[in-house]
């Protein structure tokens, strides 16, 4: 708010904040999956809740985050192509752009995330129907996954 009050004149004529000194965050490492987690995960997920498996499988092969797979709708992939494209995201039951500019982009899709994708899609597909859907046809929480 104080950096857009600035932009008019006779709100706010300095800074408020200059004198801070901000202390630089350190980033934390990144802690991925082994190779032998993410495949027991995937195969728990095959086996208990074949539901997610396809969700999990793609982020998994993809890297994609949560947000932009829930986001994914059938008009988003190309598979004759092999791609994915990236241009939006789902959270909170909300669809909103990506997590930054730079997040929108084209995926090209592995063989293996093309099978079960085909194996996913319905033979008949609604204009806007998402990708990863509930028993109930909608899209899937990220919560209730999450759980």
């Amino acid at each position: 708010m104080m950096r857009d009050a600035r932009k008019i004149d006779y709100l706010i004529d300095k800074d408020p904040f200059e004198a801070l000194q901000w202390p630089r965050p350190k980033p934390s490492r990144p802690d991925p999956f082994t190779e032998e987690e993410r495949d027991k995960i995937i195969i728990h997920f095959r086996v208990k809740r074949p539901l997610y498996y396809p969700f999990v499988y793609t982020l998994f092969w993809t890297g994609m985050r949560p947000s932009e797979a829930l986001a994914l709708r059938w008009e988003d992939i190309d598979l004759r192509r092999s791609r994915i494209s990236i241009t939006k995201s789902r959270y909170m039951e909300a669809k909103s752009n990506t997590k930054t500019a730079a997040s929108e982009r084209e995926l090209d899709l592995l063989l293996r995330v093309i099978e079960v994708l085909k194996a996913l899609k319905p033979l008949h597909i609604e204009e806007g129907k998402h990708v990863f859907i509930n028993q109930e046809g909608e899209p899937l929480n990220f919560h209730t996954w999450r759980r």
